[in-house]
Order: C-alpha cells, then sequence, then structure tokens
C-alpha cells in the first residue's frame, strides 16, 4: 500500500520510476473522468428520441446541469486538496462521480438525468485540481509540459471510450444501460489510486523550504488574482473551452443529421478522431513545447495563440465542406493542432501559480471553464440551432456550428497579452530570481 514520501532536495530534477507510475495511473483516473463526461455527446441523440426533449434541453443537460455544478463544488475540493491529503481527495472524488453516472442510468425524466448529471459534475470537478496538483510534486518545471500533456492523454482515451464505447453499448443496451455499465470502471479506478500513488511533499522542486505554511483561502486566492499571466491564460482557456466543448458535444448529433451516420459509425468515426488523432497531438505538442519553452517559457503562448487562429479557420472548413470523407479528415487534422498547446498551457499555469496553491490554481481556472465552456458551449449551440431552424430547417445546426468555432480568435488575443509578465510571475511563484 502507498504510503509518504520523503523529501528531495529542493530544485532536484530527476524523475524517479515512482513518478512514472503515478503519471499513468492519475492518466489512467483521467481517462474515466472523461469517460463519464464525454458519453453524454453520443447520448444526445437517443435520449432526445426517448424523452422527447428540445435542443436547449439537451444542451442543459451536456452543459449548465454539469458546469455548474462543477464550478461550485471546484473551489472547496481544491482547499481541501490545496491543505489535506491530495490522494484521499481524488478517491472521494472518483467515487461520487462514478455512482451518479450510474444513477444518470435509472433517470426516467429530463429534471432526474438533470440532478445526475449535476452529481457527475460535482464528483468531477476533484479530478483534473488534484491531480495536476500532485503530478507538479512529482515533475519538475522543465519535465512538467510532457508530464502534463501526458496527464490530458488520458482525457482522449477517455473520449475515446465514453463516445466509441457509448456509440456501440447503446445499440445494445440502450442509453440507460450504456451510464449504469460505465459506473464500474471508475470505482476499480478508485481503489488503484488508493494502493499505487503515494502523496508527494508540497513544493518539492519550488524552494519552498521555509514557506511551507498552509496559505489561507484569501492569501491563495488574492496570490492567483493579481498574477495576471494566471488570470489571462485562464480567461482565454474558459473562452477556448466554450468553443471546445460547444463544437465537440454537437459534432455527432450534426453527422447524424447532415450526413446520415448512425450512432454506432458516428461514435466509431469520432472516437478514432478524437482518441488517436488528439493523443498524437497531445503527446507531439507536449515534447516539442517542452523544448521551445527551455529557451523561453513563452512559447506556450505564442504557440497557443497560432494554434487556435488555425483551428478556427479548419473547423469552419469541416462544418461547410459537402463530402463526408473530407470533413472526417479535416476534423482529425484540427484534432491534432488544437492539442499541440495543451500540455504546456497546463505546465505554465502550474508554474506561475504558488505551490501551496496550486489546486485551487487548476479549480479556478476549470470553473471559469466550467461556466463558460462546459455550461455556455453546449448550450449556445443548442440554442443558436433552434434560432436558425425556421431560415435554414435541417442545416441549423450546420450554421450555429459555425458561428461558434469563429469564436476561437478571442483566446488566442489573450495568450499574446498574457506573455507581457509571464517570465517575471513563474519566477516569482518559484521563489527564484527573475
Amino acid at each position: 500500500m502507498a504510503g509518504p514520501l520523503t523529501h528531495p532536495a529542493a530544485g532536484a530534477s530527476k524523475v524517479t520510476a515512482r513518478a512514472w507510475v503515478v503519471l499513468l495511473v492519475l492518466a489512467m483516473v483521467n481517462s474515466v473522468n472523461y469517460m463519464d463526461r464525454w458519453v453524454m455527446s453520443v447520448l444526445i441523440q437517443p435520449i432526445k428520441e426517448s424523452m422527447h426533449l428540445s435542443d436547449t434541453q439537451l444542451g442543459l443537460l451536456t452543459g449548465l446541469a454539469f458546469s455548474l455544478s462543477y464550478a461550485l463544488f471546484a473551489l472547496p475540493i481544491a482547499r481541501w486538496a490545496d491543505n489535506g491529503v491530495r490522494r484521499n481527495v481524488l478517491i472521494c472524488s472518483i467515487t461520487l462521480w462514478s455512482v451518479m453516472t450510474g444513477l444518470g442510468g435509472l433517470a426516467q425524466n429530463f429534471w432526474q438525468l438533470f440532478l445526475a448529471r449535476i452529481g457527475v459534475g460535482a464528483g468531477e470537478s476533484g479530478c483534473i485540481p488534484t491531480g495536476q496538483s500532485i503530478i507538479s510534486d512529482y515533475f519538475p518545471n522543465d519535465r512538467r509540459a510532457f508530464a502534463l500533456a501526458m496527464f490530458s492523454a488520458g482525457s482522449m482515451l477517455g473520449k475515446v471510450a465514453g463516445i466509441g464505447g457509448a456509440g456501440f453499448l447503446v445499440v445494445h443496451y440502450g442509453w440507460h444501460g450504456t451510464l449504469l455499465l460505465l459506473a464500474v470502471p471508475g470505482l476499480i479506478a478508485a481503489v488503484v489510486v488508493r494502493l499505487l500513488v503515494p502523496e508527494p511533499p508540497r513544493g518539492r522542486f519550488d524552494n519552498l523550504e521555509g514557506k511551507a505554511a498552509a496559505m489561507s483561502t484569501g492569501e491563495a486566492l488574492r496570490s492567483l488574482l493579481t498574477t495576471r499571466s494566471y488570470v489571462l491564460i485562464s480567461i482565454a482557456g474558459a473562452l477556448s473551452n466554450l468553443v471546445i466543448f460547444g463544437v465537440q458535444n454537437w459534432t455527432p448529433s450534426f453527422y447524424m443529421r447532415t450526413h446520415g451516420m448512425t450512432a454506432a459509425q458516428v461514435g466509431a468515426a469520432i472516437a478514432t478522431v478524437v482518441g488517436i488523432c488528439s493523443a498524437i497531438g497531445l503527446l507531439s505538442g507536449g515534447y516539442v513545447t517542452q523544448i521551445l519553452m527551455r529557451r523561453d517559457e513563452r512559447w506556450s503562448m505564442w504557440l497557443a495563440a497560432i494554434v487556435h487562429v488555425v483551428v478556427g479557420v479548419g473547423m469552419i472548413l469541416v462544418f461547410t465542406t459537402p463530402d463526408l470523407g473530407l470533413s472526417l479528415a479535416l476534423f482529425a487534422a484540427m484534432s491534432v493542432t488544437a492539442n499541440i498547446p495543451v500540455g504546456a498551457l497546463f505546465a505554465t499555469k502550474m508554474n506561475v501559480a504558488d505551490p501551496r496553491c496550486r489546486a485551487l490554481a487548476s479549480a479556478l481556472a476549470l470553473a471559469l471553464t466550467s461556466v463558460l465552456g462546459l455550461g455556455l458551449g453546449p448550450l449556445l449551440v443548442g440554442t443558436l440551432s433552434d434560432f436558425f431552424r425556421p431560415a435554414r430547417g435541417d442545416d441549423a445546426l450546420r450554421y450555429a456550428l459555425i458561428s461558434v468555432s469563429a469564436l476561437n480568435a478571442v483566446p488566442a488575443l489573450l495568450y499574446i497579452f498574457s506573455t507581457r509578465t509571464l517570465l517575471a510571475d513563474s519566477a516569482r511563484a518559484s521563489h527564484r530570481p527573475a
């Protein structure tokens, strides 16, 4: 059974075998996290037909039901993680979201399913902040980009399981049975974390000796909200995820409605594209940006800005081309491209945050992402689809997705603005000279 680790010398750069084991376990946990989150994107159409819901109601189920509780619980859970045993926080979070996923399978009406998704959001709000905080104490600053890219790559595996697995399961067991079955992997993951993830010393790579006293919530909030680069990166990330979650939640329905694909076909195609291509982008991007950031840490922001412009244009082409094969090929290319800067963006947020409030740093950014991205993204697409329907008919969803894809230019600008103070903010967080 995993126990506490001893404290190494500050600034040590060695990455141990234990660190890699922990990283693999946490990536697996993140895959279950995203599996239970993304399953709804394939179940939208079967739920719509079963419960006779509008696209706006479906947007609420895939957006606000999850995101509001995610945002509400993210901050208190993060403070628990910053001041307690992070491994135990993670175990409780996994157990909660898994149980609530299963309860969703028992729902008989819109409101029961809405409440179940609220529970899933509450549980999942503890996964990424806690996981990123743990990883940051197993990997030094100059190795975090790739480590956090690997952690994020787990989410791609989760999307494959959630989208592809749900596409298969819903055909054989219906959407009720699919949600019940997908509750099981999380309960297994909770046991694995208990056995294989030791709690690392906090701030072990950040010269924290003599400064190890826990920060109060007020001190932690002041520290983060006065760090300009952190604030800009967090806002940019939230706006970026408004586009990502809005588009990706509705892409399966787009291919079903516009190109006549079945749920099983969409599940297989999108799962392959999202899983393989996104993982390629994450891992290759994490490796390359880690090298670039050793030359100049601001490369994480410069690259992110370029990527957002390219992806915005590319996704518009995905939804305008009438050829299914070309559309899927473009979607695959954009899935690679969009994920290139992800690991570096996560690493930069951890690097500019004080080690004593890293879980809160992650949670604040994710809470904002939850409201703007998860909450408003799918709802915005659904609402625009209903708005365009009288004039565009069956093409309404296409025009909604094009409109939302064009918003990618805004986070690109914010990432550029964040470079003005990024180097000084990072030096201050690691208690080293600027």
